[in-house]
C-alpha cells in the first residue's frame, strides 16, 4: 500500500476517487476546478490531502485545509480543518484513516500549525477513532425550528436578491465587517467564497443578498424545499439590518413550510426567536472537534477557542 499526495493521483486513480466519493453520497469533484479554486483562494494545504492507495484503487482519503481562527484571547492563527474522510467498504477496519491522520498530524505540526479540527457526527462509527486519536467534542451549533404564527408578515424595508457573479466580493466584504470585533472563523481568506463556488462546495444560486433601500445590508444561504426552508449563513452589517424583520422576509418566503435556521444568527437572536414561537437548541448530530498538535496546548479547549464567548462567530461557510 502506498499513501499519495492529492497531485500524485493520475486519471485512473482520480476516476477511482470519484468513484469512492460516490459510494458514499458524496458528489464528484473536478480536478481541473480544484486547481482554479485554490488559485481563488481555496485555502488547502501544500499536499491538499492523502490518499492510501492499493494498485489502481484508493482505498481511503483525507482533505486538509488551513483556515485562520480567531482566538479567544484576539491573536489570529491558522489551524487545520479536516474533511472528506472516506474509506472503501471492503477496507475497513485496516486502520487506514488512523495511518492517514497520523501522517497528516506529523505534516501539521511541522508546518507549524498548533490545532487539528473537524466536524463529526457523534452517532457514527469514526467518532470513536477521533477520540482515540485525542479529538475532543467542543462545540455544537445552535439551530432553530418553526413556522410563521399566522399574524401578518408584510414586505417591509428588505427585498431579497438573487447573487451575481459580480456579488461575491460584496458579501466578502460584509461578512468581514460583520465578524471584525468576533472571535472564530474569521478573517476569512481572500477569495475564499468564491473558491468554494469553483470546488463546487456550494452554487451562487442558492445564495441571496439582503437589500434595503438599493443598498446590500447583508447575505444568506438557503435551500427551499417543500416541507422546509433551510437557511444557514446569515450575514448582516452590523447598522445594516434588523435580524427579525429579516426573519419576516424569511417566513414569508418560506409559507406555510417549516423555517429551519442555523449558527450564529440563532446564537444572536435566540430569546427573540424564542419569544417568536421558534424552538432553540444545540442537540444536533453535528459536532466541531478538536486536537492540540502541541502538548502545551493541551488546556480548556473551550476556552481557548472562546466557544462559550458570545463573541464566537459560525456560519455554513465554516463547516469543512
Amino acid at each position: 500500500m502506498r499513501v499519495l499526495e492529492h497531485d500524485e493521483l493520475n486519471s485512473e486513480l482520480q476516476a477511482d476517487l470519484q468513484h469512492l466519493r460516490a459510494s458514499i453520497s458524496l458528489p464528484p469533484r473536478d480536478f481541473g476546478r480544484l486547481k482554479r479554486a485554490v488559485k481563488e483562494g481555496y485555502p488547502a494545504a501544500d499536499y491538499f490531502g492523502l490518499y492510501a492507495v492499493e494498485g489502481k484503487h484508493v482505498l481511503s482519503s483525507v482533505r486538509v485545509l488551513r483556515v485562520p481562527y480567531t482566538f479567544a484571547d484576539g491573536h489570529v492563527e491558522k489551524v487545520s480543518a479536516i474533511g472528506s474522510v472516506m474509506t472503501r467498504l471492503d477496507s475497513r477496519g485496516r486502520g487506514l484513516v488512523r495511518g492517514l491522520l497520523g501522517d497528516v498530524h506529523a505534516r501539521e505540526r511541522g508546518a507549524g500549525i498548533s490545532y487539528s479540527t473537524l466536524w463529526c457526527e457523534p452517532s457514527i462509527k469514526a467518532h470513536g477513532l477521533y477520540e482515540f486519536l485525542g479529538y475532543k467534542d467542543v462545540y455544537h451549533p445552535d439551530f432553530a425550528t418553526g413556522k410563521r404564527s399566522g399574524g401578518k408578515t408584510g414586505r417591509g424595508a428588505y427585498e431579497f436578491a438573487k447573487v451575481l457573479d459580480a456579488d461575491v466580493e460584496e458579501m466578502e466584504r460584509i461578512h468581514t465587517l460583520a465578524t471584525r470585533r468576533r472571535i472564530g472563523f474569521t478573517p476569512r481568506p481572500k477569495g475564499y467564497l468564491r473558491s468554494l463556488f469553483w470546488y463546487g462546495r456550494f452554487s451562487p444560486e442558492s445564495f441571496r443578498m439582503i437589500v434595503k433601500g438599493g443598498r446590500p445590508v447583508g447575505y444568506l444561504q438557503l435551500d427551499q424545499g417543500a416541507v422546509a426552508t433551510q437557511v444557514s449563513e446569515v450575514v448582516l452589517l452590523p447598522e445594516g439590518a434588523q435580524a427579525l424583520k429579516v426573519v419576516s422576509m424569511l417566513e414569508r418566503l418560506a409559507g406555510d413550510s417549516w423555517l429551519w435556521l442555523n449558527g450564529t444568527f440563532v446564537s444572536d437572536n435566540e430569546r427573540p426567536l424564542q419569544r417568536r414561537g421558534y424552538l432553540v437548541s444545540n442537540l444536533n448530530n453535528h459536532v466541531w472537534m478538536v486536537l492540540p498538535l502541541k502538548k502545551s496546548n493541551r488546556k480548556d479547549l473551550v476556552k481557548v477557542f472562546g466557544l462559550d464567548d458570545p463573541r464566537f462567530s459560525y456560519h455554513t461557510v465554516d463547516f469543512f
